[in-house]
């Protein structure tokens, strides 16, 4: 019971298996990582929640993709291809092709303005390394 976009319990070791996965699949097909992971619903306009209204506001068949967005909780030096996910109790996933970098953090404050400030400077400066 619950919704996969606020009920979802895991622990690291566990969403550094699923980056993988999508980064090179052996569980499922390559084709569905693909559809996952790259932008589906291009001329979607939207809101990502506590962030703002975005149009278009990318999304594949479940991680947000970053896109074109701005102010955003991705780095300004996430490309455009990196998707992800956050979580209102301050936790992320993302993987960035471009980079070849996934970056995963689990926390149990909730996401407010101290993730919009913090997270796309360390974004940054993990992707500056």
């Amino acid at each position: 019971n619950g919704s996969g976009a606020k009920d979802v319990v895991s622990c690291v070791d566990d969403l550094v298996e699923f980056a993988l996965e999508l980064r090179k699949p052996q569980l499922i097909s390559a084709e569905t990582a693909r559809i996952a992971t790259t932008t589906q619903f291009a001329d979607l306009e939207g809101v990502v929640p506590g962030v703002g209204r975005f149009n278009p506001c990318n999304w594949g068949f479940g991680p947000e993709i970053h896109g074109a967005k701005h102010p955003h909780w991705m780095g300004t030096r996430n490309s455009a291809s990196t998707f992800g996910h956050f979580g209102g109790t301050g936790s992320f996933i993302w993987h960035d092709p471009v980079a070849n970098i996934s970056c995963i953090a689990l926390c149990r404050v909730e996401f407010d303005n101290w993730a919009l400030h913090y997270w796309p400077q360390f974004f940054d400066a993990l992707l500056d390394e």
